[in-house]
């Protein structure tokens, strides 16, 4: 959820989010598909996912 986050909302690069978490530009861009496509999925994802945009003021989805 922290990669997706900051994949979605930042506009950091990808080489900057996976040196901050330990990972690869690709392993950045799957795991924030990842969530994505199980959001689809997973209705208590989704909640989740619209609550912490919320309680972030994001609107983008």
């Amino acid at each position: 959820m922290k990669i997706y986050f900051c994949h979605k909302y930042t506009g950091k690069k990808l080489r900057e989010i996976g040196t901050k978490f330990g990972i690869g530009e690709s392993g950045v861009s799957q795991a924030s598909r990842r969530i994505v496509l199980k959001s689809k999925r997973d209705s208590k994802l989704r909640k989740t996912i619209k609550k912490i945009q919320n309680e972030l003021n994001l609107s983008r989805m």
